[in-house]
């Protein structure tokens, strides 16, 4: 379910008043868009991975863990795969 606009910006403005960076940020970026991705392991490792470490460093990890996959990651092949090529990813 994708909320409305006019929810996303009412709870944009309660969280402004509670925090000042929030504040900050939603008096620079206006109502945020609201973003969907598929549902899946893949997107999750994703997710994952560029919140652990820079952009640019995420990208370059994730290429090699695409590589390693041969196409999108599948939690079958997390829990099959050797701890040692995982992390040489």
């Amino acid at each position: 379910m994708i909320p409305a606009e006019c929810s996303i910006k009412q709870a944009c403005e309660a969280l402004a008043i509670t925090d000042a960076a929030l504040a900050r940020a939603y008096e620079a970026i206006g109502v945020p868009k609201w973003r969907v991705s598929d549902a899946c392991f893949d997107s999750i490792a994703r997710t994952v991975t560029y919140q652990l470490v820079s952009t640019k460093a995420a990208a370059a990890i994730w290429g090699r863990v695409l590589t390693w996959a041969d196409g999108p990651v599948e939690p079958h092949q997390v829990i099959a795969a050797e701890e040692a090529k995982l992390r040489a990813c």
